[in-house]
């Protein structure tokens, strides 16, 4: 709680260590996604480091609860971490709660100090995306009786952790069916990395696809990559180089299509 010790920081204090308007600063802070990322990234970490997050949210502590809700985000992939905050914001927005906007970076101890941060008398509750704690980890929440749910996690988590997800394998399926419906039997995937929810949910309606078509999965058109574009150009270099190259692709997601 030593966050709390800085009572006399002021927004004012915020925009001016950030280079960055008042408005700026309380657009950032009341979860509007107006904002560039960079900026907003810059606002929050500042905010943070200077205790104005922590003081706003000691305000509401003697009521029993802050109105904020922690977003935890690792930022790096802008257009969809853009939809969850801009839907995040509005569902929020309708139980008269607000963001306090969280960027990770993927890196696992940053998050886990922001959480330790928010889990101390910041937030109410927190939206985690993309998290890069271990289910052991996020036990510890639930056990502290901490309110979070998770969102999109990269790895199986414990049943007990709440927890929501994209429709992967029906949605890897549909894609399958659209291109076995325009002719195509030798169709790859590049997928994400082994072990991630993502890319086993989606491999899966890939095979239910092909089984459902009468056709043999080829393990050599199946090539695991990293979700990032330069990862989806190295897999496609690969597949074409096949002496007997697909006639479709299907990249798990836009960034590895784009560098297919």
């Amino acid at each position: 709680m030593a966050e709390l010790a800085h009572s006399r920081v002021t927004i004012r204090e915020v925009a001016e260590e950030a280079g960055v308007s008042i408005a700026t600063v309380s657009r950032v802070l009341n979860g509007r996604d107006d904002v560039a990322p960079e900026t907003r990234e810059l606002v929050s970490r500042i905010a943070q480091e200077r205790g104005y997050i922590a003081n706003r949210g000691a305000r509401g502590l003697s009521a029993g609860r802050t109105g904020l809700v922690g977003l935890l985000v690792p930022l790096v992939y802008p257009v969809y971490f853009s939809a969850i905050l801009s839907g995040a914001t509005e569902a929020l927005q309708e139980h008269d709660l607000r963001a306090v906007l969280s960027p990770t970076g993927h890196e696992h101890d940053r998050e886990v100090t922001l959480l330790d941060r928010l889990m101390h008398g910041l937030t109410d509750g927190a939206l985690i995306v993309l998290p890069e704690e271990s289910s052991d980890e996020l036990e510890r929440l639930v056990d502290a009786g901490y309110r979070f749910v998770v969102i999109d996690p990269l790895m199986p988590l414990d049943e007990r952790i709440p927890s929501v997800s994209a429709a992967h394998t029906s949605g890897a399926d549909q894609a399958m069916r659209h291109l076995l419906a325009l002719g195509h039997r030798r169709i790859a995937i590049i997928t994400g990395p082994h072990g991630w929810v993502a890319t086993e949910d989606r491999r899966r309606g890939y095979h239910a696809a092909l089984a459902a078509a009468g056709i043999l999965p080829d393990p050599e058109l199946e090539v695991e990559s990293n979700f990032e574009i330069d990862g989806g150009e190295q897999a496609a270099n690969l597949l074409l180089d096949l002496p007997e190259p697909p006639t479709a692709i299907f990249a798990f997601n836009d960034n590895m299509a784009i560098g297919a």
